[in-house]
């Protein structure tokens, strides 16, 4: 088995570029995805955090020279202070966010990992707060991907 070609199947890294690169989502977000995305909750606010959680698979196929992983990812839209997004446009942000994670088994692939599918967790939504208190919206997804043209 080649291990490097399961290690480029890995679809977190092109999602979460999709995710900073993605002009809607930077608009709900008030500024520039490449500052208001990303796996940390860091200023500035609102902010969309995205970052890979436990559950997800790794799928061989022998024979195939198929390799797939399925990440388990969570997004929280993260407030701050008074003049912080009611929990409402929290939610709208992870929406926008769901649906541009939606478009990318539609992409055409030139180098990297593949995205074959996004689904959304059911029942993983909703508001909760941060640890510190910050107003967030949550919600969990898989994404599936395998090792696509180098």
């Amino acid at each position: 088995m080649d291990v490097t070609h399961l290690a480029d199947a890995d679809p977190v890294p092109p999602a979460l570029a999709w995710l900073r690169a993605h002009a809607p989502l930077a608009a709900e977000l008030g500024g520039p995805g490449q500052e208001r995305v990303g796996a940390y909750s860091v200023p500035p606010y609102p902010r969309l955090r995205f970052h890979e959680v436990p559950g997800g698979s790794v799928g061989l196929r022998s024979g195939e020279m198929l390799y797939s992983v399925t990440a388990c990812v969570q997004l929280e839209a993260l407030g701050e202070g008074a003049d912080a997004p009611g929990i409402g446009a929290l939610k709208r942000i992870v929406m926008v966010a769901l649906g541009a994670l939606a478009e990318l088994p539609a992409r055409t692939y030139v180098s990297g990992p593949v995205i074959d599918w996004v689904r959304y967790i059911p029942g993983s939504g909703g508001p909760m707060p941060d640890i510190d208190g910050r107003a967030r919206w949550i919600a969990k997804a898989f994404i599936s991907g395998h090792a696509g043209p180098s």
